[in-house]
């Protein structure tokens, strides 16, 4: 998409400001300077993790696939500093059923503090939260005992079932954190069920945006 925009647009244009890409090589698709990368991670987990404390969680950070947890790595020691804790990591090997949904199929890393610990699912974006919604389930089970799930991730795309997913009875993710990179308030009654629920909570970047 940027190098169509780019190649439309020609020398026209001078800067592209996008966030959290899926991946990071997309900024070489210009010319050098042209897209440039705001990172809202640490902005989002700082608020994740400091509810998590404020409620006198045990936190254990997941992560869907180590390319995942690479967005993330130079983030967790910041917060681990500005908190004074030690964040246990664990880490999925799933298998994509669909285009919707995927499976875990096993765990790596420190799964001996799932056990009772609210597990904070980091990722990038979501969709239809099949896959969220999935991976709450696996912790939640006799397997590995989690207390209970959030979900952490960047874009809040939220289309197909993800309401009716979300807003399910025996849906086993306890809370979904989002940004608003993509706005909420043209579909606010679409998301309004799931905002006053608490299962949805939107972190404004509108702070972020005026600095850049």
């Amino acid at each position: 998409v940027l190098s169509l925009i780019t190649f439309i647009c020609g020398e026209r244009l001078s800067k592209i400001i996008v966030v959290d890409l899926h991946a990071s090589q997309i900024v070489q698709a210009a010319k050098r300077g042209t897209v440039t990368e705001v990172k809202l991670g640490r902005r989002l987990l700082k608020q994740v993790v400091g509810d998590a404390l404020r409620e006198g969680r045990k936190i254990v950070l997941a992560f869907p696939d180590d390319s995942a947890k690479k967005r993330y790595e130079k983030i967790i020691p910041i917060i681990e500093q500005e908190y004074g804790i030690k964040l246990p990591i664990v880490i999925a090997a799933k298998r994509r059923t669909d285009s919707e949904k995927s499976e875990i199929e096993y765990l790596i890393g420190d799964v001996d503090a799932l056990p009772g610990a609210t597990v904070i699912l980091c990722d990038d974006e979501v969709a239809t939260a099949g896959t969220n919604i999935n991976a709450a389930a696996v912790f939640m089970s006799e397997r590995f005992h989690a207390y209970e799930v959030w979900s952490l991730v960047i874009h809040g795309v939220l289309c197909g079932k993800a309401v009716k997913n979300l807003m399910a009875e025996d849906c086993p993710l306890k809370r979904l954190y989002v940004t608003d990179t993509i706005p909420f308030s043209p579909r606010f009654e679409q998301m309004e069920p799931l905002i006053s629920s608490g299962r949805l909570r939107v972190v404004e970047w509108s702070a972020d945006l005026a600095w850049v």
